[in-house]
């Protein structure tokens, strides 16, 4: 008999949730491996953040439990993110995004060092259960799932779309699976069965649980209030800042600056649609749009206001690496609300979405 390893599930929530906001909710979700579809819904359980891991460890070990033992092949995967209310999982309903996680799935120590040279080691890496063909040499290379930490949760929509493009750059540099870059969507636990083929224990391979990221800026309203940054953290952003320079500087060397050609692109439309004696709107509406995807650059204040996620499997590694490290610097000025209030009342919540996809 298959059972959950309930010290490997404990590990996992000691190093994910404990930045999450008290009184937001762990969701646990189970689904069905082989087929699409919802298992085990009437076991579905919503966690509040108490302060006492063992409430959420213990509800995670139930059911994966219960997933592991099934006639059919169910995984237990539960969003690493805590939401505002017991009912809805989706992303009208998020609290806290805690985690920039990645799903390797091809080439995946390869991926997995991509990323540690930006961020750092991860808080937590996971062998997932799924097995990759290398296809040179025909091995048979276990996925990963990596998770590093934020220093200070996501709280606001900014931060949350921020966060997304995050993850979303973070699978482009590290040739991940895309499904997992909703901060909603439900990742396997470590210490849970993986059961398409032979069964698998999911289980940790790096644990460093120190080690975080993107750390907001202390202080708030409160002088000197907030948790000053770990070392690795401040290395961490160090690293990052250098690489950003570096590519910048390397673009400027190289001849015409892209953010340059935008506005002499956007300048020339504009003044094109204002030639004849009345204004032409559709070369205005052009002249608007090259205007709306530059404004983030010269204006830094909208940056934080226009968190768009974009379609980036066009752009090369050098582009997506300089903009990561430039959204990784600009989430990590965003400020940081003295106190959050569970309490407060929520936006309506979005239509039911299911949160696997």
């Amino acid at each position: 008999m298959i059972t959950p390893d309930r010290t490997e599930l404990a590990r996992f929530v000691s190093a994910l949730f404990c930045r999450a906001d008290m009184n937001t909710f762990v969701a646990m979700r189970a689904f069905y491996d082989r087929k699409d579809g919802f298992a085990l819904y009437d076991e579905w359980r919503t966690i509040r953040i108490t302060g006492d891991d063992q409430d959420i460890v213990d509800a995670a070990e139930d059911l994966a439990t219960l997933a592991a033992l099934d006639d059919e092949a169910i995984v237990f995967a539960t969003p690493v993110a805590t939401f505002i209310n017991r009912e809805k999982a989706d992303e009208a309903s998020l609290a806290n995004g805690l985690v920039i996680s990645a799903e390797l799935d091809g080439n995946p120590a390869d991926g997995r060092q991509r990323l540690a040279t930006i961020l750092g080691p991860g808080t937590v890496v996971m062998e997932s259960g799924g097995l990759w063909i290398d296809p040179a040499t025909g091995e048979l290379i276990p996925k990963l799932h990596a998770h590093w930490r934020l220093a200070a949760p996501t709280r606001t929509k900014i931060e949350h779309d921020f966060l997304k493009e995050a993850n979303k750059l973070a699978t482009m540099l590290a040739g991940g699976d895309p499904s997992a870059v909703p901060l909603v969507h439900p990742l396997r636990w470590p210490g849970s069965w993986h059961r398409k083929a032979e069964p698998r224990l999911a289980q940790i391979v790096d644990y460093n649980p120190a080690a975080e990221v993107m750390s907001m800026p202390a202080g708030g309203k409160r002088p000197g209030a907030g948790r000053k940054p770990s070392a690795i953290t401040a290395a961490a952003k160090q690293r990052i800042r250098f690489r950003s320079r570096e590519l910048v500087d390397q673009a400027a060397r190289e001849g015409v600056m892209p953010l340059q050609i935008q506005l002499e692109y956007m300048r020339h439309v504009w003044a094109k649609a204002h030639r004849g004696p009345e204004p032409d709107l559709e070369l205005m509406k052009e002249a608007a749009a090259a205007a709306a995807a530059v404004s983030p650059y010269v204006h830094p204040r909208l940056s934080a206001m226009t968190a768009r996620v974009e379609n980036v499997t066009a752009l090369s590694d050098g582009i997506v690496d300089a903009r990561f490290a430039a959204l990784l610097d600009t989430l990590s000025q965003l400020p940081v609300p003295d106190e959050f209030d569970p309490d407060e009342p929520p936006a309506l919540p979005a239509p039911l979405e299911d949160a696997a996809e």
